[in-house]
């Protein structure tokens, strides 16, 4: 049996910049980084149970301005290792995953505004 684990490379791309942003982030208190308050698991097809062990599924998310989410596209390279990910419905599958993601937007100067950020969604079988 499989145990599945998917990762969200949220933190790499949403807390880490927020920490190191810190400092500067108390010298303009208007200001705040995308916040995401709630994301769903991946969903991953069984017809790519067992016969993909492992992937990192790269995307580019737009957050738009009104709590919404925009245009979301992979931007993995163009390799074998994608177009098995695109065959089995894997990427599909990430970026409706995406889709569902909550969140507050980016604010700067007070005003929210619309974004593109780097989402990773990886799987993992044990």
């Amino acid at each position: 049996m499989f145990r599945i684990a998917l990762l969200v490379g949220v933190l790499a791309l949403f807390v880490l910049p927020a920490i190191a942003q810190s400092d500067r982030a108390n010298d303009r208190p208007n200001d705040r980084r995308v916040r995401i308050t709630k994301h769903l698991r991946v969903v991953v097809p069984e017809v790519a149970k067992g016969k993909i062990a492992k992937w990192i599924i790269k995307l580019a998310v737009t957050f738009r301005d009104d709590g919404t989410i925009g245009e979301v596209r992979c931007v993995n390279d163009d390799n074998e290792e994608t177009q098995n990910l695109v065959k089995y419905g894997v990427v599909q599958a990430a970026i409706d995953g995406a889709k569902k993601i909550e969140f507050e937007p980016e604010i700067k100067d007070g005003t929210a505004i619309t974004v593109t950020k780097m989402v990773e969604y990886s799987y993992t079988t044990y």
